[in-house]
């Protein structure tokens, strides 16, 4: 017997996954009071890339929680005594010793002008513990000559317990040898570090009287701090950005640096750079990123058994097209399809 026998199956198997998008990061090595819209907008433009998976965490800034960030400083109102401890508790001396010389330098200006010697010179004294002007001009810290020179001659003791009992203390930021500090009478700013954990408060020293301060440094998740010590070493001045890229995980690093987006893709153990861009091109930041793939990973979102069973599925079709050509029915149509 003579029949005609048409098959038809309908295969719906997908092809092989394709690689992982490429992790890309924004280390913002700018001083901690930069800013935040514009490290946003460099993030929302590497998102507007499919090859790319952007990864934000307050770790790419160096620091443990972004939330803490003081708000910008508005005029003299917001030139407070509150405002210097927060930035004081958020992170290590070096991290926010820029925020916190602007700070001070707007206290100096705004004291000076309302014509508060006193907090003018306390403001001063810090200035010069932390070696910086704050950008005040020349005229205004002619008024202010040899600080050293203007403090109180007498001098009472203040001892500082920490915990841990090893921390680093300073006063008004001059850093303490031991546990007692000899200081003239008035409010004194006592900070602590040990290593990340930090703590700051004032104090007020009485003439003729030993003062006694207890400072407890608040614990800090040590999960991520291999990439908050690389992104700080950053902010520091230095280059070593595949530091970052491996302890981060990262494919792809942004690094802010004053106004210029600099870009460097992960080559192994290395970072190549692969240009600069002003902050604000985003056309120009996304040219300097050729399109590229993650090393072959696992496929996201499906386990490699659903491809096992489509592949068993394809066999299956196979069989049933020989078998039907086989059977004696004139027609047979077979469907294998996938879930």
């Amino acid at each position: 017997m003579r029949g005609r026998i048409s098959v038809a199956a309908w295969l719906l198997v997908p092809a092989v996954a394709a690689a992982a998008p490429r992790r890309a990061g924004v280390v913002d090595a700018r001083p901690l009071d930069a800013p935040a819209a514009s490290r946003t907008a460099v993030e929302e433009a590497l998102r507007t890339r499919p090859d790319l998976r952007v990864v934000s965490d307050p770790a790419l800034l160096g620091i443990v929680d972004v939330a803490k960030v003081p708000p910008a400083v508005e005029g003299c109102a917001g030139a407070t005594d509150d405002a210097l401890l927060a930035w004081l508790r958020l992170a290590p001396l070096p991290d926010v010793r820029e925020p916190v010389a602007r700070l001070l330098g707007r206290q100096l200006m705004c004291a000076d002008g309302a014509g508060d010697r006193g907090a003018a010179l306390a403001a001063a004294r810090r200035l010069s513990a932390l070696g910086s002007d704050g950008g005040v001009g020349a005229d205004v810290w002619s008024r202010y000559p040899a600080v050293d020179a203007t403090v109180d001659v007498l001098r009472q003791p203040l001892t500082v317990a920490t915990d841990p009992s090893d921390a680093a203390v300073r006063v008004d930021f001059t850093p303490v040898a031991g546990d007692t500090a000899v200081v003239s009478a008035g409010q004194r700013l006592v900070t602590a570090s040990a290593g990340e954990r930090v703590a700051a408060r004032f104090v007020d020293v009485k003439e003729n009287r030993a003062a006694q301060v207890a400072l407890a440094l608040p614990l800090v998740d040590e999960r991520w701090a291999p990439v908050r010590a690389a992104v700080r070493a950053l902010r520091g001045g230095g280059d070593d950005v595949a530091a970052v890229a491996r302890t981060a995980g990262l494919d792809v690093v942004v690094v802010l640096r004053n106004d210029t987006a600099h870009v460097y893709t992960r080559d192994g153990d290395a970072a190549r750079p692969a240009g600069s861009a002003r902050i604000g091109d985003n056309a120009a930041l996304l040219a300097l990123l050729a399109p590229g793939e993650a090393p072959p990973g696992k496929p996201e979102g499906r386990s490699y058994w659903i491809y096992a069973v489509a592949a068993g599925a394809a066999a299956a079709a196979v069989g049933l097209v020989v078998l039907a050509g086989q059977s004696g029915s004139s027609t047979q149509r077979i469907e294998v399809k996938y879930p």
